[in-house]
């Protein structure tokens, strides 16, 4: 019993995680994209620059979720992997924390580049 919700637990947490690597590379393609329009001054576009903050934010918790995620399920297999560091237990029990961080600076940077970007065409 114990083995079977361990592996519903690894599938569940592989599809967030599959799902935080995705947002984790949309936030760099952004941060790329903000890059492009770095000509235009980040220094004189608040918007440009709180986005490509946002973006950056999203791609280290991201970060921070897959190995904490990762970390978490070590230790619940009670399985000791070389190389893994060891972490707060509380930060692994709450890693869900830097997955919701994840996907809400995504998405506000998303809408503050959409914003930027409209008020750059119809100005």
């Amino acid at each position: 019993m114990a083995d079977t919700n361990f592996e519903r637990e690894c599938t569940i947490v592989g599809m967030y995680i599959d799902s935080a690597k995705s947002y984790t590379q949309l936030s760099t393609g952004a941060l790329t994209l903000v890059a492009v329009f770095a000509p235009m001054k980040l220094s004189e576009n608040k918007g440009l620059l709180v986005a490509s903050a946002l973006f950056l934010a999203a791609a280290l918790a991201g970060g921070a979720y897959q190995s904490l995620a990762v970390g978490r399920l070590e230790r619940l297999s009670k399985l000791r992997v070389a190389g893994v560091g060891r972490v707060l237990r509380c930060w692994q029990e709450n890693a869900y924390l830097f997955y919701n961080a994840l996907v809400a600076a995504f998405h506000l940077g998303a809408t503050t580049l959409a914003f930027v970007a409209n008020r750059q065409l119809w100005s």
